[in-house]
């Protein structure tokens, strides 16, 4: 890097030495060991801003260099990154509200972005905050890439002061919190967007018990702008087609509601505007809006749609818009839940959707407790709540398996089991209940009553990517390999975030096959999730590579996180439902690489 004087460091030697030893600390903690992708994700943003390359970090540098992405990577259709970044952000927050809560430094991840913030936590009146000692060329350089003027407001006395290294390259960059790290489209230039974000925690809406027909997911609606063009109208209702067919095959987590055909409140409103670029091509402009608040939550612009249908149908730009929006981890998700305080489970059920994901994404008692909580007040509130019972059917069939309530959870089979009736019986049209049922079927050892649940998903939605990867995931533990690994490869190629949480199986898959190219990368896939069994799959693969640092690192998460379940694997695995083959050859594995397997297999 030249180092002329646009281009010196941004931070004193001093102050990087800060930063870099804070790095260090975090990267030492065992739930970081434990996740090596994270691990890289956070030095290596941490290391480009720190050499003054913040304007590299976007998601296509990150997939290619840490998760390996090849220059094909497409990050408009590929939300890898932005699931990660998420990950990372929480578990950043969690570090230093407890191991890391006396350290000097904190470095975050900002909702919506890749660079990282350093804050300087004592007291601001006993030493400047780091953005205090940086060069007036530093802080010039980020007003101008953030667009903002030469004024910056002092923090709050008391309150840490924010290291912004690099401020967003435009104003109005969207809150993507928690679930939302899936939104490939995000614009960052974009000149009709809010200059500030929507205000967090904004309950600005009624309750939703204000009216009891009102579905609990949020409601979208999709508006196209009339065109005198015929020709470019067509095309508009082509792409209006395409992104509400990706809506409406995400039915567990939103409801498409058209303008004008008497709902009684639209939460989201899409608008499609159409404009000729010459030369039989068009550009579309899209804008999300928040429709009580009236705040644009995001756009974009997309150029050289073709006029001719036959070349349209092979532009995948409209569907990868709908599945941007409406997924879980997606936008809608994004925004919703920034909006809902964290105690409005009564008045906003959906809310305790997102709480439940969150379990899932992060399996801790405290995250079971909190969904499985917000989840039975919600049901008081709407009994008819049918995606509620169905995710408390699956938290807690998951508890049986995982036992991460600990031995004194109440929770049984039975409980699973009446919920997921009442999810059946509340909307029998609607996959997830379906799906929550096979999953008890399967685990209570009725394979006919699993078989015709999760045939009935299926039926109701073909392109269910949760129900097609639990089909999969239910063959594979079945002894069913090629046919588990059919299902699941289909899941993944509808929902590439599904990859991760289902890579046990693969694992499995592959170790049934004798696979050792697969068995080390889906292992090492599989270390990076948080449930016992994936954590078990990349042990074996770390042992089989002779890592045996990561072996033992994953080993202590396995312990500390799921004491009952590594305490008796094969109790484990007979809880799962795993074919007897299956469980011995793991077991077996197991017992080769140290793991005490719970039959009187001591560590070596």
């Amino acid at each position: 890097m030249s180092d002329s004087p646009s281009q010196r460091p941004l931070f004193s030697d001093v102050e990087q030495q800060q930063i870099e030893s804070s790095l260090r600390d975090i990267l030492a903690q065992d739930d970081f060991k434990a996740s090596g992708r994270l691990s890289a994700f956070l030095k290596f943003i941490v290391t480009e801003t720190l050499e003054g390359r913040a304007d590299r970090l976007k998601a296509f540098t990150i997939a290619v260099t840490v998760y390996g992405r090849d220059d094909t990577f497409d990050p408009q259709a590929n939300s890898i990154v932005r699931v990660e970044a998420t990950r990372l952000r929480r578990m950043l927050e969690r570090y230093f509200r407890e191991q890391g809560r006396d350290a000097p430094i904190e470095i975050r991840i900002p909702k919506g972005r890749y660079v990282p913030e350093f804050i300087r936590r004592d007291a601001p009146d006993a030493r400047p905050s780091l953005d205090e000692n940086r060069s007036n060329d530093a802080r010039m350089a980020d007003d101008r890439s953030s667009g903002r003027g030469s004024e910056r407001p002092t923090p709050p006395a008391g309150r840490p002061r924010s290291i912004n290294l690099w401020l967003p390259l435009v104003a109005g960059v969207i809150l993507l919190t928690g679930l939302a790290g899936f939104i490939g489209w995000q614009q960052w230039d974009r000149p009709e967007a809010n200059p500030s974000p929507p205000p967090r925690f904004a309950d600005n809406d009624p309750p939703e018990s204000a009216d009891s027909f009102r579905p609990v997911e949020p409601t979208i609606a999709v508006a196209l702008r009339e065109n005198t063009d015929p020709e470019l109208n067509q095309l508009g209702l082509r792409i209006k087609d395409a992104i509400e067919h990706e809506f409406e095959r995400a039915d567990d987590m939103s409801i498409i509601e058209r303008i004008g055909n008497g709902a009684t409140r639209v939460d989201y409103r899409v608008d499609l505007t159409i404009e000729s670029l010459g030369n039989n091509r068009a550009v579309l402009r899209v804008r999300v809006t928040h429709v009580s608040s009236g705040e644009l939550i995001w756009s974009r612009n997309l150029r050289d749609f073709p006029l001719d249908p036959k070349s349209f149908d092979q532009d995948r730009r409209p569907s990868d818009i709908g599945l941007a929006i409406s997924r879980p981890y997606g936008l809608i998700f994004a925004d919703y839940r920034s909006r809902t305080r964290p105690d409005s489970g009564a008045r906003r059920p959906f809310f305790c959707v997102i709480r439940a994901f969150d379990y899932f994404q992060d399996r801790t008692q405290a995250n079971f407790r909190d969904a499985l909580s917000c989840l039975d007040i919600a049901l008081v509130t709407r009994p008819d709540f049918a995606t509620g019972a169905a995710l408390r059917a699956m938290l807690i069939a998951d508890d049986y398996v995982t036992k991460v309530n600990g031995p004194d959870s109440s929770y049984t089979l039975a409980d699973a089991m009446a919920s997921a009736r009442r999810a059946v019986a509340s909307d029998s049209q609607h996959p997830r209940p379906h799906v929550a049922m096979a999953m008890v079927q399967f685990l209570s050892g009725n394979q006919q009553g699993y078989e015709e649940s999760i045939q009935r998903a299926i039926d109701l939605n073909p392109s269910a990517a949760y129900a097609l990867a639990q089909q999969g995931a239910t063959s594979i533990l079945l002894g069913q390999i090629d046919e588990g690994l059919t299902h699941l490869n289909a899941a993944i190629a509808q929902n590439e975030l599904l990859r991760d949480e289902y890579a046990f199986y693969f694992f499995v898959g592959a170790l049934m096959h004798d696979d050792r190219n697969g068995v080390q990368n889906w292992g090492r896939v599989s270390a990076t999730s948080r449930n016992p069994y994936s954590l078990l799959a990349g042990i074996l693969a770390a042992y089989r590579r002779g890592d045996i640092v990561t072996k033992q690192d994953l080993k202590n998460t396995l312990e500390r996180s799921f004491p009952l379940f590594a305490g008796d694997l094969r109790s484990g695995f007979e809880r799962m439902g795993m074919k007897d083959a299956i469980a011995e050859r793991l077991l077996s594995e197991l017992a080769e690489a140290g793991i005490d397997t719970g039959t009187g297999a001591a560590d070596k």
